[in-house]
C-alpha cells in the first residue's frame, strides 16, 4: 500500500509542478496537445489526488488503530481500573473507527472487546451467572460485531477468520451455537490459508470441546478430531500440539498404546518438551508402567524443576512403591510453590500421621 502510495504522490506532485510552471511563465513542453487529451490529463491528475488522499487516509488510520491497540496492550492494567482502561482505549478506537472503518480498527476493537469478555467470564460462578449474563451477552455481540466487519472489510485475511473463530471457541458451550460458529470461521481461515496447520489444530479442540460439553455424541466428536489433526500432521509432521492432542484423543477413546506412541513421537522431535513428558508420564502411570512413567516425571524436573505436576505424579509412584520418605520430599517440594493445594496437604498429612502409607490414586490435585 505504501508504494502505491508514493506513486500517487510522486504522480501528483508531478502534474501539480507542471501546472505551476505553465501559471510562473516557465517554458514547458506540452504533454496534451489537444482539448481531448488535456480533458483526460484533467482526471487522471483529479483521480491521482484523490488517490493519493484516500490511500493517505487508510494508511494513517491502520497505523493509528495499531498503535492504539498496541498500548492498550502493554498498558499496565490493575485489577481494579482494567475495565476502566480498556474503556478508554476503545472509546478512542471507536472514534478512529467512525471516522473511516478499516479491517484493523474492526479487528482493534473486537480484541479489546474480547478481552473485556474473557475477564468477565472468569469471575463467573453459580451463584453470579444471571446478573452478570447481561454483561456477558453484550461484551460477547460487541466482539463478534467487530470480529465479523474485519473479516467483512477483508474477506483475504485468513487471521481475522481466525480470530473470529477463536471469539467463538472461548464462547462455546456458552452461547447456543457457539462451537458451529467456530469451526465455520476456522474453515474460512484455512482456505485462505491451506498450509497453515493452527487451523486444523484449532477445529480439533473445538471437536474434542464438543464432546466434553455433550454437545455432539463422543465418538462423533472424536473422529472428526482425529481427521482434522490427521490433517494437521500432513501439513506440519513434527507439530507437537498436534501429536500431543491427538494422543489425548486416543486416550479418551480408550486407545492408551496408540495415545504413548503419540507422546512419544512428539519426543522424536522434541525431547525437551514438558509437555510431552508429561503426557508421556502420565500415560504409562496410567498403564501401570511405572519405570518410564518416573523417567519422564524425571526428565521433565530436568528441564522445569518447579513443574508441580511431574512432581505429583512422583509422589504418587513413590507412594505405590512404598517409598515414604521419597513421597513426602516431593509433596513438601509441591507445597513451597503452591502452598494452597489441598489434595497435596492432605496427601502429606496421611503419609507424616500414619504409620502406613496409604495407596495411591490418580485424582488430580
Amino acid at each position: 500500500a505504501s508504494a502505491v502510495l508514493l506513486f500517487f504522490l510522486f504522480g501528483s506532485a508531478g502534474f501539480l509542478l507542471a501546472a505551476v510552471a505553465s501559471t510562473a511563465g516557465v517554458q514547458t513542453i506540452a504533454v496534451f496537445r489537444t482539448p481531448q487529451r488535456a480533458f483526460f490529463g484533467s482526471l487522471l491528475l483529479s483521480a491521482l489526488v484523490v488517490g493519493s488522499l484516500f490511500l493517505a487516509v487508510v494508511t494513517v488510520q491502520r497505523a493509528t488503530a495499531a498503535t492504539l491497540l498496541q498500548r492498550a496492550a502493554n498498558a499496565p492494567l490493575a485489577a481494579g481500573d482494567r475495565t476502566a482502561q480498556r474503556s478508554a482505549f476503545m472509546a478512542k478506537l471507536l472514534r478512529v473507527h467512525a471516522f473511516f472503518p478499516t479491517d484493523v480498527s474492526a479487528r482493534a476493537i473486537a480484541q479489546l472487546a474480547r478481552a473485556d469478555f474473557v475477564d468477565r467470564l472468569s469471575t463467573v460462578t453459580k451463584d453470579n451467572a444471571d446478573a452478570l449474563r447481561p454483561q456477558l451477552q453484550a461484551a460477547f455481540n460487541g466482539t463478534v460485531q467487530f470480529a465479523r466487519l474485519a473479516t467483512e472489510l477483508a474477506p483475504s485475511m485468513d487471521d481475522h477468520w481466525a480470530f473470529l473463530g477463536s471469539t467463538y471457541h472461548a464462547a462455546a458451550g456458552i452461547v447456543d451455537g457457539a462451537d458451529r460458529f467456530a469451526l465455520d470461521a476456522y474453515t474460512e481461515a484455512q482456505q485462505r490459508n491451506p498450509t497453515n496447520p493452527t487451523y486444523a489444530i484449532a477445529m480439533a479442540q473445538v471437536r474434542i470441546l464438543e464432546a466434553d460439553r455433550k454437545l455432539l455424541p463422543q465418538d462423533q466428536a472424536f473422529a472428526a478430531a482425529e481427521h482434522a489433526l490427521a490433517l494437521a500432521l500432513r501439513l506440519k509432521p513434527d507439530s507437537t500440539d498436534a501429536h500431543l492432542l491427538l494422543a489425548q484423543v486416543y486416550d479418551r477413546e480408550g486407545k492408551l498404546d496408540d495415545a504413548i506412541a503419540k507422546a512419544k513421537d512428539a519426543l522424536r522431535q522434541y525431547p525437551n518438551d514438558v509437555s510431552a513428558l508429561f503426557t508421556l508420564g502420565a500415560l504409562t502411570y496410567k498403564k501401570g508402567d511405572t519405570a518410564t512413567a518416573r523417567g519422564a516425571f524425571v526428565r521433565a524436573l530436568a528441564v522445569s524443576p518447579n513443574y508441580a505436576n511431574a512432581r505429583y505424579f512422583l509422589g504418587l509412584i513413590a507412594e505405590k512403591d512404598g517409598d515414604t520418605a521419597e513421597a513426602i520430599r516431593q509433596y513438601q517440594a509441591i507445597l513451597e510453590t503452591n502452598p494452597e493445594s489441598k489434595d497435596v496437604k492432605d496427601r502429606l498429612d496421611r503419609l507424616t500421621t500414619s504409620p502406613v502409607a496409604p495407596s495411591a490414586t490418580t485424582g488430580s490435585r
